[in-house]
C-alpha cells in the first residue's frame, strides 16, 4: 500500500494548488496519503475540509480532524473540523448536527471542492479470506446486483457504482453523491483482493478522476471484468 500512496502523492501534488480547497475522508489508505505527503511544498492557503464526521473506531487512520489538521500543516492551509459522528441513530439527529453553525461552512465547502483524496471502503463480509473468496463475493453480487459492494466516505455503492437508497446512507454525515460528483479531481487508493469488487463499483460510479493500485490487484480486476461474469450486470 506505501508503494500505492507513495505514486499517488506524486499526482496529487501536480494536482493540487494553492488558494484551493481540498477534501479527505477517513481510512488507512487516505491516513497513509497524509502521512507521505511531504511537508516540504511551497502550497498556501489550502483549505482543508473533512468529508465524513467521527468513526467509532480508535485507531489513527479514523481520526478525520487529526488527519485533516496534519495534513492542513503540511499545505500551509486552514483545517476545518467536524464535531459530529459519521453516521447517526436517527434523521432528526442527523437534521440536529446538520443545522449546526460549525457545519455551514463544511457543507458549502462541500459543494465547491477543487480536489479530494478518498478510500475505497468494503463490506464486513468481503474480509472473509480463503480460496474461494472471489467467487463467494462474486455469487453474492449475482444474486443481488443491487446490493452493497463498496463505499466512498462510508456512502454505500452497488457494483454499477450506483449509491444505494439504504438507512445506512439516509443517517449518514458526510459528503453525498451528487456533491461528490461535483469535485474538480477526485483520486481514490484501494490494494488488495477484497477490493475488487469495492474498485469495480467505483469505477463505475464515475466520480473518480485518478486512481491507484497494485499491478496484482489490477490484474484480478481485469481478469474478472475479461471474463463477461458480470456483463449482464453492469452494462
Amino acid at each position: 500500500l506505501k508503494i500505492v500512496v507513495s505514486q499517488m502523492v506524486r499526482v496529487m501534488l501536480d494536482v493540487i494548488k494553492s488558494h484551493s480547497s481540498f477534501g479527505m475522508a477517513w481510512g488507512t489508505a487516505c491516513y497513509e496519503f497524509m502521512q507521505a505527503f511531504p511537508d516540504d511544498t511551497d502550497f498556501c492557503d489550502i483549505t482543508v475540509v473533512p468529508l465524513i464526521g467521527g468513526s467509532s473506531l480508535a485507531m489513527q487512520e479514523f481520526q478525520i480532524n487529526e488527519c485533516v489538521r496534519q495534513f492542513a500543516e503540511k499545505v500551509n492551509g486552514n483545517p476545518l473540523f467536524m464535531y459530529s459522528p459519521g453516521i447517526v441513530e436517527s434523521l432528526d439527529d442527523k437534521m440536529h448536527f446538520l443545522e449546526s453553525v460549525y457545519m455551514k461552512g463544511i457543507l458549502e465547502q462541500w459543494k465547491q471542492l477543487d480536489s479530494a483524496v478518498i478510500g475505497i471502503g468494503r463490506p464486513v463480509e468481503s474480509f472473509e479470506g480463503g480460496p474461494f473468496a472471489l467467487d463467494n463475493q462474486l455469487s453474492r453480487v449475482r444474486k443481488n446486483p443491487e446490493g452493497h459492494v463498496g463505499d466512498f466516505c462510508a456512502r454505500y455503492f452497488n457494483i454499477r457504482g450506483e449509491f444505494m437508497n439504504c438507512s445506512h446512507n439516509d443517517r449518514l454525515i458526510g459528503i453525498d453523491g451528487d456533491c461528490l460528483r461535483n469535485v474538480k479531481n477526485v483520486a481514490a487508493i484501494a490494494v488488495g483482493e477484497t477490493k475488487v469488487f469495492p474498485i469495480i463499483g467505483a469505477l463505475n460510479s464515475g466520480i473518480l478522476h485518478y486512481f491507484a493500485t497494485d499491478e496484482h490487484t489490477a490484474k484480478q480486476v481485469l481478469d474478472l471484468l475479461d471474463s463477461g461474469a458480470l456483463d449482464d450486470i453492469i452494462k
